[in-house]
């Protein structure tokens, strides 16, 4: 996830630290915006998955590989 966020950000601040215009187009903006959301979404999904991962390990520890495992 930081490896994205970095690819989504660092090329077009470098670009605007080496040139003379500072600019960004508006789709440009739009579609760095996108994908700079979207991954701090899937981040936060991550995160909240781990969190119920070890809510659920310290509450049952005795149920854990039965509540953890898929229902087929």
């Amino acid at each position: 996830m930081d490896i994205c966020f970095t690819t989504i950000i660092v090329p077009k601040m470098l670009v605007n630290l080496l040139s003379e215009t500072k600019t960004i187009s508006y789709v440009g903006c739009l579609v760095q915006m996108y994908f700079f959301m979207t991954l701090g979404n899937t981040d936060s999904y991550l995160l909240a998955s781990m969190a119920i991962d070890q809510l659920v390990s310290i509450s049952t520890p005795l149920h854990y590989d039965v509540v953890m495992r898929p229902h087929h």
